[in-house]
């Protein structure tokens, strides 16, 4: 009884974070840890439950870390991110199926518990992840008036693969809502040859954007001096 309780105070919590605002992590958080926590409470249903969205996220992120590593390397030479990538999705990806094999077998090894609650917090913050963006996925109820993009590290002067999906996502909004005004946000760093948010720009006047559609924002550094220049 207890953990229904606590399980449903936490996704009514999350509901509640989704109506104020779906954008924070906490819009996936808390009614994932709320269903997780009912799982809790139906055993031997609970460890298969567990396991289960323990191992399938972390093999996604692998595979998606392993792509963006080969990407990177394919499309902008050797460089110590794209190995990192490549060889740290690949070792995510391998590691995630020997999950239950150290759990059902090891888990009293101090180390093996250690390794397991490490790949087990990143695991639930990925689930998190994933659930947020699907809430932010869906249909938005109100028109917007303004589309913010947030700047990423520019790669030897160009839009990297991060940058580029946020790019694609906020131009997709641009032509659900072509009366909304595109915000280009992201200074430049001490190894770019130009703000983040002039290339931006130049991405999405290569899209076809209209030039009277865009504003820039070229003083930021980061995420908290980005709200508070705009």
């Amino acid at each position: 009884m207890v953990t229904l309780l606590i399980g449903a105070g936490l996704i009514i919590l999350g509901i509640v974070v989704i109506a104020h605002d779906r954008r924070t992590l906490l819009s996936g958080l808390l009614p994932f840890l709320g269903l997780l926590t009912w799982l809790t409470g139906l055993t031997p249903v609970w460890l298969a439950s567990t396991l289960f969205v323990i191992v399938l996220p972390l093999g996604i992120l692998g595979e998606v870390l392993t792509h963006d590593g080969y990407w990177l390397l394919s499309r902008y030479g050797t460089s110590a991110k794209g190995y990192f990538f490549l060889v740290g999705g690949f070792l995510v990806m391998v590691f995630a199926p020997l999950f239950p094999v150290l759990w059902l077998l090891w888990r009293s090894v101090l180390i093996v518990k250690l390794m397991l609650a490490i790949y087990g917090y990143v695991a639930v913050l990925i689930d998190a992840y994933l659930l947020a963006t699907v809430i932010n996925a869906l249909p938005l109820t109100i028109k917007p008036t303004k589309i913010l993009i947030l700047g990423a590290g520019l790669i030897k002067g160009g839009v990297g693969p991060v940058l580029r999906r946020r790019l694609l996502g906020g131009l997709a909004l641009c032509q659900r809502f072509p009366k909304a005004e595109l915000i280009m946000s992201g200074g430049q760093g001490d190894d770019e040859p130009e703000p983040e948010a002039v290339a931006m720009h130049r991405f999405a006047r290569q899209k076809g954007v209209p030039e009277s559609a865009i504003r820039l924002e070229t003083n930021s550094t980061n995420t908290a001096t980005k709200r508070s220049s705009m």
